[in-house]
């Protein structure tokens, strides 16, 4: 297979900045700088979606949680799926507490409907989502902790997203860091 070169265009930016499909060469590659990762191929009189689609989201800054137990979004690491969609992901999370006493506590959950699963990648058991989990902390001592979903969606578009709380109500701060992200394709 090869390729030419001259069919692919790289754009920066958003989707304004795509030529119409009518005015490119049937069979071009036009790369989208969107937060979805999109790659959209020419058939001459329309775009239309090309490979997978692969997300990446880096937590941009600290969120701390303190005295508290209820579970909720983390704001940066969650991600909009579409109905009958089918999705691989895999979450890397930095957290940090200067107590051993709150522990971090997470789950994932996904759109109504959904079915799948997800696990600590290293021996993890594997847990249903909306299923809280604790992981233990140790005072003043960063914790990685990968977490693995596989998601097959129904009807209902919604969001993969991680909620997270401290397992035991503590006046210190449970941390999640910032760099803590998530990598997902759709399959």
């Amino acid at each position: 297979m090869s390729i030419d070169i001259e069919n692919i265009i790289r754009a920066v930016g958003t989707r304004s900045a795509q030529p119409a499909a009518t005015a490119v060469k049937s069979g071009t590659l036009y790369s989208i700088s969107d937060e979805n990762g999109n790659i959209e191929r020419s058939n001459a009189t329309a775009w239309a979606k090309y490979g997978p689609q692969i997300r990446g989201i880096v937590k941009p800054s600290d969120t701390s949680r303190a005295t508290t137990t209820t579970l909720a979004d983390d704001t940066s690491l969650l991600f909009a799926i579409g109905a009958s969609e089918t999705w691989m992901a895999r979450f890397a999370l930095y957290v940090l507490s200067a107590s051993a006493t709150p522990d971090f506590k997470y789950t994932i959950t996904v759109p109504s409907g959904a079915s799948g699963n997800f696990r600590e990648s290293v021996g993890g058991t594997v847990v249903a989502f909306a299923t809280p989990v604790t992981l233990a902390l140790d005072a003043a001592t960063d914790k990685i902790l990968v977490v693995e979903v596989s998601v097959a969606n129904g009807v209902t578009a919604g969001n993969i997203a991680l909620q997270w709380a401290q397992a035991t109500s503590d006046a210190t701060a449970v941390l999640l860091k910032a760099f803590s992200s998530v990598m997902a394709i759709k399959q």
